[in-house]
């Protein structure tokens, strides 16, 4: 989902950029060809469906119509995603739950983009990002979404004529801006939350205290599914620091900029600043 007043909205699913409710997570796409079956044509394909699935349903698509095997020559069995071009053929007729994926891990990380703050520039306030101290991720598997760790955030609709003529002019006018979905306050409360994405797709009922066991189900398999750290998160030298605060927080080669006679001896593993 993109910032609202750049034409992002995803009315009327929850949330925007940066956040983990459908509204940010969940973005269109469509087939055309002849290659599609006829009875396809114009139906609309209900399993739940990744980005990173492209690449293996391309691939079998290939296969399909070229009658060879593609797939197993450029080792597709060792990609994350999954083949939808079976499924996609029948498209009118396959169900939620016939995809060829039950399950997707839509994030796990430790950090976000920070909240503007006053004097701060735009480009500063949304591009750089800041560690939580604890994780924040969401899955879908089955009938089930489940969302760990988020703040809370509202659903986003474009304003109207009368709205935008009694205060959105004059705010993006002096402001440049009026993207409150992508400037989110992250002092919000943290919550974590399940859905029924199938009956609730606009995440409007929470089931957590209903289905406290389904939850806590979906919270293990997070917690146990916890990704390696970033570079950028673990503590590094004083000296890497002091450029990355006279960066504006911006990863940058700090020892070309700050350091003298710094390199990597034979047996280092990290870098050092030496004089």
């Amino acid at each position: 989902g993109g910032c609202k007043d750049a034409g992002g909205y995803n009315t009327p699913l929850r949330g925007g950029k940066h956040f983990l409710y459908e509204g940010g997570v969940r973005v269109p796409a469509f087939i055309s060809g002849k290659i599609l079956p006829e009875t396809a044509a114009g139906s609309t394909y209900k399993p739940i469906f990744h980005v990173s699935d492209w690449l293996p349903t391309m691939f079998g698509l290939i296969d399909d119509s070229t009658g060879d095997d593609y797939s197993s020559v450029v080792g597709m069995g060792a990609l994350d995603g999954a083949n939808h071009w079976s499924q996609l053929k029948q498209a009118a007729t396959v169900g939620y739950s016939e995809g060829a994926r039950d399950e997707i891990i839509l994030n796990i990380d430790r950090w976000h983009t920070p909240d503007c703050i006053s004097g701060d520039d735009d480009e500063y306030c949304t591009e750089n990002l800041e560690p939580t101290g604890f994780s924040r991720g969401a899955v879908i598997r089955g009938e089930f979404k489940f969302i760990l760790n988020e703040y809370e955030n509202s659903w986003f609709a474009p304003e109207t004529e009368t709205e935008w003529d009694s205060t959105g002019e004059a705010d993006f006018s002096s402001t440049g801006r009026a993207i409150q979905d992508c400037t989110q306050d992250y002092s919000n409360p943290i919550r974590s939350k399940l859905f029924n994405i199938t009956a609730d797709p606009y995440e409007q009922n929470n089931l957590l205290t209903d289905l406290p066991e389904v939850a806590s189900e979906f919270q293990k398999y997070l917690e146990e599914k916890e990704v390696s750290k970033p570079a950028w998160q673990p503590s590094f030298p004083a000296e890497a620091s002091g450029v990355w605060e006279k960066s504006s927080h911006y990863l940058v080669p700090w020892c070309e900029l700050e350091c003298k006679g710094t390199h990597l001896s034979e047996g280092d593993e990290t870098w050092a600043a030496r004089s």
